[in-house]
């Protein structure tokens, strides 16, 4: 008796170990190297106001400058790929300081394609713009997600460009882990003018 539980007490810690390193290896090639974001040569187009490739003064990185005016209206394309060899769930989307309560002088008023239950509007009472998805991706997919930028009447607006530093942030399922991918640089930016009271 004595000298099988020690046995036993062994076999237990080697399967907990193996699981802590199945999961550890899960979560590194299943999400947070499997899935990628990026954009493609020309990921903004606009009605009502002119889009221009530049950079800021003393660096050398090229952004898309989109010029602030009441009438526009921008669609941005984010690409999402599945490089795991199993399905992956697109949980949420989540764009800084574009939501309802952000301030600045616009903002992400929608997002298509809608693949499954969900609002193309994003979540009210946020400064940044949230979407709650329940979107599958097969492994090799790629899918186009289309965000609708439109001026932002109350927001704040000085001479210069508000700069949006980051990509969207999607947090992804596989099985049974989540976690976040995207969020590179945004190469993106809206040169306003001083038109506001802030």
């Amino acid at each position: 008796m004595g000298a099988s539980q020690p046995r036993y007490i062994r076999w237990v810690v080697l399967g907990l170990l193996t699981i802590s390193v199945a999961v550890l290896w899960l979560r590194y090639t299943g999400t947070s190297t499997g899935v990628s974001v990026s954009v493609d040569a020309q990921p903004v187009t606009c009605t009502g106001t002119s889009v221009d490739v530049g950079s800021l003064e003393d660096d050398s990185t090229y952004l898309h400058l989109v010029d602030v005016t009441p009438e526009m209206s921008c669609r941005f394309r984010l690409l999402v790929t599945n490089n795991t060899g199993h399905d992956v769930t697109i949980e949420s989307i989540r764009w800084p300081v574009l939501g309802p309560l952000g301030g600045t002088s616009v903002e992400a008023t929608r997002l298509n394609p809608i693949m499954g239950p969900g609002n193309p509007t994003p979540i009210p009472g946020d400064v940044d713009a949230i979407w709650d998805r329940r979107d599958v991706l097969e492994p090799s997919d790629t899918t186009t997600y289309e965000f609708t930028i439109e001026y932002r009447r109350e927001g704040c607006a000085s001479d210069g460009a508000t700069l949006i530093p980051n990509l969207p942030t999607l947090e992804v399922r596989t099985w049974f882990l989540s976690t976040s991918v995207g969020g590179g640089p945004g190469l993106l930016g809206f040169v306003e003018h001083d038109d506001s009271s802030c």
